[in-house]
């Protein structure tokens, strides 16, 4: 089969459909397999960086974080709401500010150069 390109959804024709628990046919339709190729180093930078932030979160809190931040929500907002989003979570938190404003700082830049990244199809810097 052609390579795909990054973004290209490829379905792959084969024999008859096959009952997983019976092993056999279910008919005349045939099995079909969605195969799509991700960018994997995007990938790999958003799982670093969640970790990171997990991490830094576990910090501040000197333990189990009692809130929770993902890549989604920050990709989501805007790059001003984003410092918005991050005060809101730590409001509470009983580090001192300096940590909160040092780890704010961080993740802002790391979220900014993934969002970069994400925007011109490469994966930016390592978070």
């Amino acid at each position: 089969m052609a390579e795909a390109s990054e973004k290209e959804v490829k379905f792959e024709e084969g024999g008859e459909g096959v009952d997983d628990e019976s092993g056999e046919g279910k008919g005349s339709c045939p099995r079909r397999t969605m195969t799509m190729k991700y960018d994997r180093k995007s990938l790999q930078r958003v799982v670093q960086l969640e970790q990171w932030i997990d991490e830094e979160l576990e910090r501040l809190w000197s333990g189990s974080a009692p809130v929770e931040l993902t890549w989604d929500e920050l990709s989501d907002c805007t790059e001003d709401s984003r410092e918005s989003l991050l005060s809101d979570l730590l409001k509470d938190c009983p580090a001192a500010q300096e940590e909160i404003a040092t780890f704010v700082s961080e993740l802002l830049k790391k979220a900014g150069t993934l969002a970069k990244g994400r925007k011109t199809g490469t994966a930016g810097t390592t978070p």
